[in-house]
């Protein structure tokens, strides 16, 4: 990190931190199905019903928290560890080890996000985990892409170096999705050897943030102009909903319930099913917030728990 030297390769450092949480013992894994909210650098833990189950804080592992290196996305692997999007300018993917209570922090060449409350995105498949990279201007950062960090040798990689992504998702579908820095070009990648399948456009002016992809292929977006969005694989608009809450920033789906998860601004949690009927909806605080489902064991990206990430903190 700039603050600690040369970002020429990747860094880790494990913080053994116990933490107690709230709620739920912080050593209990997360439950498949439920709901993480990541807000103000926390993250909660909430069952699909809406009901709060426990928090856990997000530790920044230079120690005292930069004004801009907000916590972003996160998401539970395929060991049933939390993985987030831990900054902005100098962010880490920081890794949760439930059942050891503590902290692990890498960080990679160059990467970087812009400081939009919106961006940052994060995606499993295996034992890879996906993440947006920007070109930020700063020191060492005009770098941009997606980088996969191989958790089995802590190895890192660049690839779709000319693109700036802003989020990034794997589909039910199997394949790797990343959405563009102009809110509608999706670029579609076998998340195994990074060989892009596809390339299409979402229809002009739908100012998409977040997105989310269906067994079907189907891709479900949320709008920074508070709706959200359903589309056919090649990008035609299926349908579209008000949500009820302002300026969406993510959106996932249960591949269990085929429930839907919408994370806004300001701390809004949106439902709504593959239809995009039904809305409802859960506060979380006033700040941006992400959310993802808990996976169903041993699968890399799945089940029903929902995990909202806001303001640097993780909710389940």
């Amino acid at each position: 990190m700039k603050a600690m030297g040369n970002r020429s390769s990747i860094r880790w450092m494990p913080l053994f931190l116990t933490l107690a949480g709230l709620g739920q013992v912080a050593a209990e894994p997360f439950e498949p199905g439920n709901v993480l909210i990541s807000t103000e650098n926390s993250v909660h833990e909430y069952t699909p019903n809406g009901t709060w189950v426990r928090t856990l804080p997000i530790p920044y592992p230079t120690g005292t928290r930069p004004v801009t290196e907000s916590a972003r996305d996160a998401l539970v692997d395929a060991n049933g560890n939390l993985q987030i999007y831990n900054g902005t300018f100098d962010p880490y993917l920081s890794r949760y080890d439930v059942a050891a209570q503590s902290w692990t922090h890498w960080t990679f060449t160059g990467w970087s996000t812009a400081n939009n409350v919106s961006y940052g995105g994060i995606a499993s498949h295996g034992h890879s985990i996906f993440v947006t990279d920007m070109s930020t201007y700063g020191q060492g950062d005009i770098p941009k892409g997606l980088v996969r960090f191989d958790l089995l040798t802590g190895g890192a990689q660049r690839f779709a170096d000319t693109i700036d992504f802003i989020d990034v998702t794997l589909g039910l579908d199997g394949l790797l999705y990343g959405l563009a820095g102009d809110e509608r070009s999706v670029y579609v990648y076998d998340p195994s050897t990074l060989t892009q399948v596809r390339a299409l456009s979402l229809p002009f002016g739908s100012y998409i943030r977040g997105i989310a992809v269906s067994t079907a292929g189907e891709i479900y977006g949320a709008s920074w102009n508070d709706t959200i969005h359903r589309f056919s694989a090649t990008g035609v608009q299926l349908g579209v909903i008000p949500s009820g809450a302002y300026d969406l920033v993510d959106i996932d789906i249960s591949p269990l319930y085929e429930q839907v998860v919408v994370g806004s601004r300001f701390g809004t949690i949106v439902f709504t099913n593959l239809a995009l009927t039904y809305p409802w909806s859960i506060n979380v605080g006033g700040s941006t917030a992400f959310a993802t489902f808990v996976p169903p064991d041993n699968q890399g990206h799945d089940d029903n728990n929902l995990l909202v990430s806001s303001g640097n903190t993780l909710t389940e």
